[in-house]
């Protein structure tokens, strides 16, 4: 195991490059929230301690839930390989309503901004509102991305190799109850 945290002791070395439109982060009874519900555009990205950086490959897991969502359509995703800790970087989304069009997705978000999506679909595979265990494993260029032990999305596309893990929000609330970075069994 590289790095587990349940936050009982709140988290420790986490960085915030960006919260905006209200969006805030706080530890709160043993989790870890990013608090993106002030309003439809606020947003939070948080980025985990530097040293996991150098590990683009690696089984990430982390027991999450959503809440407060200014519409079905808002997010939380878990971020890797992000590039001088902005962007560009690349994300495994969900929405709060994963069974509409793109409720999942594995995107690039590039360096000028725009997002290239690498797959995206729907699932049922996770329950709105109560905590969902989100893996995902890279390797190389694939990437598997499953919510409770069901793989909802994968690519062999996967750009870059190494960079900064993390999570963000958009529009609704993300609590975090633990996280764990393992290496890859490659």
């Amino acid at each position: 195991v590289l790095y587990s945290n349940d936050f009982t002791n709140g988290p420790t070395d986490y960085r915030v490059p960006e919260a905006s439109n209200g969006g805030k982060v706080y530890p709160i009874d043993g989790t870890f929230v990013l608090n993106g519900s002030a309003s439809a555009d606020a947003y939070v990205r948080v980025l985990m301690p530097v040293f996991l950086d150098q590990f683009g490959d690696a089984n990430f897991e982390a027991s999450i839930k959503l809440t407060d969502p200014k519409d079905t359509s808002k997010w939380g995703a878990i971020l890797y390989r992000a590039q001088n800790a902005k962007t560009p970087y690349v994300q495994c989304c969900y929405r709060y309503d994963s069974k509409q069009d793109s409720g999942v997705e594995i995107a690039e978000r590039t360096a000028d901004g725009t997002w290239n999506v690498l797959q995206s679909g729907s699932t049922t595979a996770h329950s709105s509102g109560g905590y969902n265990v989100i893996n995902i494993t890279t390797s190389d260029l694939d990437t598997t991305f499953s919510i409770n032990k069901t793989k909802v999305l994968s690519t062999a596309d996967t750009p870059y190799h190494n960079g900064s893990w993390g999570f963000q929000v958009r529009g609704l609330t993300m609590t975090i109850d633990y996280v764990r970075l393992s290496f890859t069994s490659n």
